[in-house]
C-alpha cells in the first residue's frame, strides 16, 4: 500500500459515518451571495452550496462554514469541491464559504477603519445565513473548518466561541500564528521580516500583483491584495495574542465548553509540525479529537483529500447532537 493510500485515522471517542450520494452536481446548487457586514463596514461575499432537495422541502439543515487561506477568497474552494462531487454533501448539509481577505479572522487593532473580522464571522455572517436559509440556527447545527490561515481561524474562533460551534477542523492550518505573535510582542517590537533585494523589474511586477483586481471576488473595493490586507496590527499586546492562540486556549477550556476538534495535514506540508504539536497537546490534555495525515503538500489535492475525510465526521457529529436533543425534548 502506498503512502497516500495509507491515511492514518486517529479518533478518540468519536464515531464516523458513511455519506450517501446526492442526485445533482455541485454547480447546480452553487451560488455567490453578498451582504452588508457592520463589523467590517463593507459589502462582503460568500459562496454557498445548498443540499440536494433543498428547494423541494421545508427541512432545516446544519451548516458547515469553510474558511479560506491567505491570499485566497470565497471562490477558492470551488475547484476543490468540484473534485469531491455531490457525494460529500449527502443532501444534508449547507456549506458556506465566506470571504475574509488576509485578515487571519481576528479583530484587528486598526485606527480609523473597520476590522472586526472575528465578529464578522461569528455575528454578521452567521446572522445573515440563519435569516436567509433554512438552517438549524444553534450550536448543534454548526461546524467550522478552514485551510491554512483558515485552519488557524477555525480553531481560534471555535475555541473562543464554543457556544456557536459544535465541531471545528483545521486542514493544514498555520496554527502557530498567534503564538508567534506572542513571542514577537514579548521581545518588544515585532521582528521585521527580512526581504531579499529584488531587481526593479521584479519589484514592479510584485507591485502590480498587489494592486491587481481579481474579478472572481464579488466584493467591490476588496479585490486586490492591497485592499484585502488590513491596516494596523492583529494584536496590540501579548494577552490579546494569547487569547487567540489554540495552544493556550485548549488547556484553559473545559470538555463541556469545548467544540469537537479535528486536525489534518499532509506530511510534506511545511506546516505539518504545528499540527503534530497540537495533536500532542490534545493527547496530553486528554482531549478527544480526530486526526488525519498522509503524504501530501500544502495544495488543493491534499485539501480535497482532507475534506473527504473530515466533513462526514463533522456532519455525523451534528446529526447525532441534533438527534440526541430531539430525543430529550420528545421522550417516549
Amino acid at each position: 500500500m502506498n503512502r497516500r493510500a495509507c491515511v492514518r485515522w486517529v479518533l478518540l471517542g468519536i464515531v464516523g459515518c458513511t455519506v450517501a450520494a446526492g442526485a445533482e452536481s455541485w454547480d447546480a446548487r452553487h451560488a455567490t451571495r453578498t451582504f452588508e457586514s457592520p463589523a467590517v463596514g463593507r459589502v462582503m461575499a460568500f459562496d454557498v452550496v445548498l443540499p440536494v432537495g433543498y428547494e423541494d422541502s421545508d427541512r432545516r439543515y446544519p451548516v458547515l462554514y469553510l474558511l479560506h487561506g491567505i491570499r485566497s477568497h470565497h471562490g477558492s474552494w470551488r475547484s476543490v469541491l468540484e473534485t469531491l462531487g455531490s457525494t460529500s454533501w449527502a443532501g444534508d448539509l449547507i456549506v458556506v464559504m465566506p470571504d475574509a481577505g488576509n485578515s487571519w479572522y481576528v479583530n484587528w487593532n486598526s485606527a480609523g477603519e473597520y476590522g472586526a473580522w472575528e465578529d464578522y464571522v461569528v455575528d454578521d455572517l452567521i446572522g445573515h445565513v440563519d435569516s436567509t436559509f433554512r438552517t438549524v440556527p444553534e450550536r448543534a447545527g454548526r461546524a467550522l473548518g478552514g485551510f491554512s490561515m483558515g485552519g488557524f481561524g477555525a480553531l481560534s474562533i471555535g475555541l473562543r466561541n464554543p457556544e456557536r460551534f459544535l465541531t471545528v477542523a483545521s486542514i493544514s492550518g498555520y496554527l502557530d500564528y498567534a503564538r508567534a505573535a506572542r513571542r514577537e510582542l514579548e521581545d518588544g517590537e515585532p521582528i521585521p521580516r527580512r526581504r531579499r533585494q529584488r531587481p526593479s523589474q521584479l519589484a514592479e511586477g510584485l507591485k502590480r500583483f498587489e494592486s491587481a483586481a481579481d474579478p472572481v471576488i464579488a466584493s467591490v473595493g476588496f479585490r486586490s491584495q492591497a485592499e484585502r490586507t488590513p491596516n494596523g496590527r492583529p494584536f496590540a499586546e501579548t494577552a490579546q495574542a494569547a487569547a487567540h492562540d489554540p495552544f493556550a486556549l485548549i488547556p484553559e477550556s473545559t470538555a463541556a465548553e469545548r467544540p469537537h476538534i479535528h486536525l489534518a495535514c499532509g506530511t510534506e506540508d511545511p506546516l505539518y509540525g504545528f499540527t503534530r504539536e497540537l495533536a500532542q497537546l490534545l493527547l496530553a490534555e486528554r482531549v478527544p479529537f480526530g486526526y488525519w495525515q498522509s503524504a501530501g503538500r500544502h495544495d488543493d489535492s491534499w485539501k480535497a483529500e482532507a475534506l473527504r475525510l473530515v466533513i462526514p465526521r463533522q456532519l455525523d457529529e451534528m446529526q447525532r447532537a441534533l438527534a440526541s436533543r430531539f430525543s430529550e425534548e420528545n421522550p417516549t
